[in-house]
């Protein structure tokens, strides 16, 4: 049978006996004897047959040669001695890798198989010896699938096979003259070793990268004992730097940015070096590459060096902990400077670089490990502790000296530094690397113009396509870092709008029928640049420029519907269209201006706002038309196409022996990563769609309709990839822009403008009536509605698709709560224009409040004017009579849905648990752990829609879908069992009963009694009498305290509302007995054991680590809680407090102490608020600690009516912690410095509080020592 034939019957055979062999019964018993013949055939075709069938059969049924395993290993044993097979060994070690993957773990089916592996060892050296360098890449690829699958597998041959493996990867293509003799000796010695031969020097890159990746497979599941090897680690980042060696010396370099051989030979070192980290984690691997790396910095050549530079770029990011110190941050940064310059050795750097072309290269992989450590290291910290260094650097880098590739980078170094910095810190700079990158970018332009203008006609020689290569580099790394800077520079952007809009606009207007992809990309960046530069500005600012920018944009739309549509679109208004000469133009398909045409109109959007409507006819149908591009259809176009050019070209595969099936996989390649592509452009222009919704809001009421049938079609496609997130996002989006933003909401967003307005942040822009947006109208509601109404059924039916990823499932349950919360006022109309009234004028009586006292402090305070919510049709609310769709039906439906993901979850969990541990290097399978987290995440998203229901509905939701159809699950899900429920199910289910206890009204308060020991239950420590190791469990007590907080809060509310006589006098006549009477004690030591004892574990963490990290996050957000619900205590319940007024003051004192609030910040505002009165009423045991006279003495120092007495300035200034610890009034005065230190100019604080505590801070810095507060900053730089 000839070779090419051959594949193709196995794979036949393989498929019919698959079919006809079941798990339970063989239809085909006389199969598996038959091929144990086929294996000692005479015939080298029928044996290699057999083997490649035993790889298939098990591939598709694991249980099929279970009870012939022993006669299997003797088989495969005697396969890979066969010297008439070419591929054999090949063949056997495929066969033994699904042997493996279908072994569940067994440890005594890979005993049977070991003795393979000395096998395969060997039969890698025999073809590498015989010069079959190809069959030692198959070999190698497949000796990767046996230890992927089971990395012990070679644990007992690990020796003899790294030592093969780095005779492989440190061969030399390229080899210095005077290392050639002794290379040569080497090669003796390896022969003699090991059976290589002197072709171990020709060794192409391609086996050298699947030999380190045979090692990095090997290493990651036998960590311990390869940890034990001697010089393993060394040898091994040896090995790669001398890999990473072998690139031939390119004189152009640095001004043709294309050294492949370069490029490749440090993509392949730096992934190699960098999984290295990772496998064999940071402790172990840090320090043999940091030995290795500073041999290389250290030797004399610049070759060395540089390889030396980009291991170390390599290894930072699997290393990121062991290197967040700043002294460690300030090490490396050292390092850098060698080779890049520092204030110092400036000038020898700038001769180095003129002598030796090579130097360049040490001074580009330098800059590799400045952008390594601005992005991956904790940049932020990185970039603003180093920002006079590395700002330094950047010019450097950027100077004319420098060859291409060094100033590109230098360019894009500045975009690491304004992504990864603080925009506060990075401000100061801006105006000088603005002013460098403007020089840039002038000169490669006119650089370039000068080229086209000198050689029009005229073919470029290779110097001139060079230099012009390199200029359009330049050119468009500077536009884009000048887009970052703006970006940065935010409102400060203005000085640059009247040097760069006109720049940018002259370069974008410029035509002609030779217009490069380059040039057009670069008017493209140019384009994003310029709409960065006007959105940065504001929209009064900008309007000069806003008019021809338009213009632009327009004829570049009308381009791109052309090439959608066929023909002209529709007119629009006169106000932003005069020009016809885009009809003359020859039309790229292909344009990138067009895509950025796209994105831009969405940012001129938002500065015009309703001035935009005009503009829509001609931005959203191309849009429309393009979301409904179906995936599958271009995925059949493109096989279609492909099918043809096979066809074309049969003849010629049909010569070529052993590509018998390549060209098939080709084909699928081309076309999954055309279905990719289209997939990306179809998700990216529904997020566009999704934006418009939001930003016109009823504006564009006209394109809704249209918009939700695309959505839903995208839904009801069978093709498994779709964009399922965006289009429920789409929806929700409409849905939302046809519905009134809350007042309440927007009320907000409008107090954080006037405040930002207020510090000089923002500048003042009178509202033209013209760009207003319009409130939604009934009518606009309805139609929202209406739509939903079309759509969640599809919704609904997606979310609950198994065959769906749990990402796309939770997002698609999030945008149907943010219909319905949007969908209000048509919902249940009475209910939620009373809510929202209230919110409302609860926000501006506090307005009001905050201006009387802001007089009374003179300060500016810019008040907002009230306007009147939008009033329903009183139709509306007299004929509302329920909800307007079932909530039986939707809460059905979320009980099913939740039940069928903690069902497939569990299963997972399950699995885990019971799976065999018969291997102690078993790796985890990663996978399962993010199905069953994406179950959760789902859970997660329907709780959060049982919040709305109940937002919305009231005690309606409780009464026909919580309670007869939800309850009893949730309830379920706060069960202790380790194999029934997670920690995340306690953390929903907890926030579900706070939700009955908020938004129930008199239902919820009836479940009050009955969750109270529920929430006691779940606030408890752990039953080891300590609080969990990892924390996970934090989030569950954060949880419970809220409810109990609630609990009093909502137990005050019905007792104020009820009791018109007091309730103490009810209490006292045996008629009322509070559901927290019995429960208050337990209650009160319950938060105090969340407040001291977690606040005692943070510190003993920030001590041990150094870092506050989201574990310590949760932490102290239960301790947020455990405060705010102490208060209200203190507050509403202070009869049920024990031991009276002695134990009042003892749990304000525990308050007090443990004040301030960190991580909520709604609750600490109140909080804070609360606390600064405490001090203004002079209260002894917040400001006095317990002492009336002190509270007193403090009350007059903040009023500036008395100052501290001397003898304790003295001793402060002598020896601040001794005189903390002597006298009371300094230890109050500490206590209240710190709390104001640590939440002033925050979210954490009201405006109005923030500035009373900012004089009163000043205050006391005028009367304390300055070295009590060095030493107060100095024990709180951990908190």
């Amino acid at each position: 049978m000839e070779s090419k034939v051959r594949p193709q019957v196995i794979a036949c055979i393989s498929e019919v006996s698959v079919n006809l062999i079941e798990e339970e019964s063989n239809k085909w018993p006389e199969f598996v004897p038959y091929l144990f013949q086929c294996t000692k055939s005479t015939k080298v075709a029928i044996r290699e047959g057999a083997v490649v069938l035993f790889k298939e059969l098990v591939s598709a049924n694991g249980k099929l040669f279970k009870p012939y395993i022993n006669v299997l290993a003797d088989i495969l044993q005697n396969a890979m001695k066969d010297q008439e097979s070419e591929k054999m060994k090949i063949y056997v070690t495929d066969a033994t890798s699904a042997f493996l993957k279908a072994s569940g773990k067994k440890k005594e089916l890979i005993n049977h198989l070991r003795p393979l592996a000395p096998m395969m060892i060997n039969g890698l050296e025999q073809y590498l010896g015989a010069g079959k360098v190809e069959l030692g890449e198959q070999l190698i690829e497949s000796m990767i699938e046996v230890s992927d699958s089971r990395p012990i597998f070679f644990e007992d041959n690990l020796e003899q096979l790294l030592k093969t493996l780095f005779i492989i990867i440190t061969s030399r293509k390229i080899a210095e003259q005077n290392e050639q003799q002794q290379q040569q000796q080497q090669q003796q010695q390896q022969q003699a070793n090991t059976g290589l031969n002197s072709t171990i020097a020709i060794y192409d890159s391609e086996l050298r990268k699947i030999s380190v990746e045979l090692i990095l497979s090997i290493a990651s599941g036998n960590k311990k004992k390869i940890k034990k090897m001697e010089q393993f680690g060394e040898n091994f980042m040896q090995a790669l730097a001398q890999m990473m060696l072998d690139y031939e010396q390119s004189e152009t370099w640095g001004d043709s940015l294309d050294d492949d051989d370069f490029e490749r030979l440090i993509d392949q070192g730096c992934s190699a070096a960098d999984r290295f980290t990772k496998v064999m984690g940071a402790q172990y691997s840090l320090g043999v590459a940091m030995n290795v790396i500073q041999q290389l910095l250290m030797n004399e050549s610049f070759r060395m060096k540089g390889i030396g530079y980009i291991l170390l770029s390599a290894i930072i990011g699997g290393c990121e902990e062991r290197l967040k110190g700043r002294d460690q941050m300030d090490h490396l940064l050292r390092m850098i400077e060698e080779a890049m310059g520092n204030q110092q050795n400036e000038e020898q750097i700038i001769e180095l670089s003129q002598k030796n072309s090579e130097y360049q290269r040490v001074f580009f992989s330098a800059q590799m490990v400045l952008q390594v450590l601005c992005s991956e290291i904790d940049g932020d910290t990185f970039c603003n502790v180093f920002s006079d260094r590395i700002v330094f650097l950047i010019f450097q880098a950027l100077k004319d000296n420098w060859c291409t590739v060094i100033r590109e980078d230098g360019l894009n170094m500045i975009s690491f530094f304004c992504e990864s910095g603080d925009k506060n810190v990075i401000k100061p700079y801006v105006e000088s690397l603005m002013k460098r990158v403007h020089e840039i970018l002038i000169q490669s332009w006119q650089g370039l113009s000068s080229i086209n203008n000198s050689t029009v006609g005229v073919e470029l020689n290779e110097q001139q396509k060079l230099v012009k290569q390199g200029l359009m580099k330049l050119r468009n790394s500077s536009v884009e870092a000048m887009s970052k800077l703006i970006e940065t520079s935010e409102q400060n952007a203005k000085p640059y709008l009247d040097s760069l809009a006109p720049l940018f606009i002259q370069i974008i207007e410029q035509e002609g029928n030779n217009m490069s992809n380059e040039d057009k990309e670069f008017q493209a960046k140019c384009i994003d640049a310029l709409v960065a530069l006007l959105n940065a500005v504001g929209r009064r600012a900008s309007e000069p420029y806003l008019d021809p920018f338009s213009k632009i944009l327009l004829l570049l739309t009308q381009q791109q519907n052309q090439l959608i549509f066929g023909s002209k679109p529709s007119s629009i208004s006169n106000s932003f269209s005069n020009s016809n000469s885009s009809s003359n133009k020859k039309i790229d398909s292909d344009d990138p201006r067009h895509d950025a045409a796209r994105s831009s109109w969405l940012q001129i959007a938002r500065l015009l706002k309703g001035r935009f409507a005009p503009i829509l006819p001609v931005v959203i149908p191309p849009l429309i038309a393009t979301s409904k591009n179906k995936i599958d259809v271009q995925f059949k176009a493109v096989m279609n196409s492909n099918q043809q050019t096979q066809q074309q070209s049969q003849q010629q595969q049909q010569q070529e022996e052993e590509q018998d099936n390549e060209y098939s996989d080709q084909e699928d390649g081309l076309a999954i990563n055309l279905q990719e592509n289209a997939l990306s452009e179809r998700e990216q222009v529904i997020i566009y769609l999704s934006y418009y919704a939001v930003e016109m809001g009823p504006l564009f009421e006209a394109y809704s309709g249209e918009c939700v049938k695309v959505a839903i079609s995208i839904f009801e496609e069978e093709e498994s990839v779709q964009p399922l997130m965006q289009a429920a996002d789409l929806i929700s989006s409409i849905v939302q822009g046809l519905t009134p933003k809350e007042r309440k909401n927007e009320l907000k967003k409008e107090i954080e403008e006037k405040e930002m307005i207020e510090r000089g942040e923002m500048p003042i822009e009178i509202e033209d009536p013209q760009c207003c947006i319009p409130q939604a109208s009934w009518e606009q509601q309805i139609l929202g509605f209406n739509l939903f109404q079309t759509s969640v059924a599809s919704m609904m039916k997606a979310a609950a698709d198994k065959d769906n990823e749990g990402e796309e499932r939770s997002q698609i349950v999030e945008s149907i709560v943010e219909c319905i919360k949007a969908l209000k006022f048509v919902l249940n109309p009475v209910v939620s224009q009373q809510e929202e009234q209230k919110q409302y004028s609860k926000e501006i009586q506090e307005q009001q409040q905050y201006q009387q006292e802001a007089q009374i402090l003179n300060i500016p305070f810019i008040l907002i004017p009230s306007e009147p919510l939008t009033q329903l049709p009183e139709s509306v609310l007299t004929s509302s009579s329920g909800p307007a769709f079932d909530l039986q039906v939707l809460s059905q439906w979320m009980k099913l849905t939740i039940e069928e993901c903690i069902i497939r979850r569990n299963k997972i969990l399950l699995s885990k648990i019971e799976g065999d541990k018969d291997l102690e290097n078993g790796q985890e399978d990663e996978e399962d752990e993010e199905n069953a987290e994406s179950e959760d995440s789902v859970i997660t998203a329907i709780t959060q829609l049982n919040e709305a229901l109940f937002e919305i509905f009231k005690e309606q939701w409780y009464i026909r879908g919580y309670k007869p159809t939800l309850s009893q699950l949730f309830q379920n899900m706060l069960s202790n069992s380790k194999t029934e429920t997670n920690t995340a199910d306690r953390v929903s289910g907890l926030y579900v009963m706070n939700d009955v206890i908020l938004h129930g009204g008199m239902q919820g308060l009836s479940e009050v009694p009955i969750l109270i020991p529920v929430f006691l239950q779940f606030a408890q420590l752990s039953s080891s009498g300590s609080f969990e190791e990892d924390d996970e469990e934090a989030v569950v007590r954060q949880n419970a305290c809220f409810g109990l907080r609630l609990c009093s809060e909502k137990v005050d509310e019905f007792e104020k509302s009820t009791f018109a006589e007091g309730v103490d006098q009810v209490i006292a006549n045996g008629k009322y007995k509070s559901p927290l009477a019995d429960h208050i004690i337990s209650i009160i030591d319950i938060f105090g054991k969340n407040i001291s004892r977690i606040a005692s574990k943070q510190k003993t963490e920030n001590d041990e680590n150094n870092e506050n990290n989201e574990e310590s996050e949760l932490i102290l957000g239960c301790r947020d809680n455990a405060l705010a619900g102490l208060m209200e205590i203190i507050q509403h319940q202070q009869r049920y407090i024990p031991n009276g007024e002695q134990g009042i003051q003892q749990c304000k004192k525990m308050w007090s102490d443990n004040l301030p609030l960190r991580i909520d910040a709604e609750e600490a505002r109140k909080q804070h608020d609360q606390y600064w009165k405490y001090v203004e009423s002079k209260d002894n045991i917040v400001i006095g600690n317990g002492s009336s006279e002190i509270a007193e003495q403090i009350t007059q120092i903040l009023s500036g009516n008395a100052s501290i007495p001397s003898e304790i300035i003295s001793a402060v200034t002598s020896n601040a912690i001794e005189a903390t610890n002597q006298y009371a009034l300094i230890r109050s005065l500490v206590q209240m410095s710190r709390i104001i230190m640590m939440v002033i100019d925050s979210e954490l604080v009201r405006r109005i509080t923030n500035e009373k505590m900012t004089r009163a801070l000043s205050r006391l810095r005028a009367c304390l020592p300055p070295n009590l507060f060095i030493e107060l900053a100095r024990n709180m730089s951990d908190e």
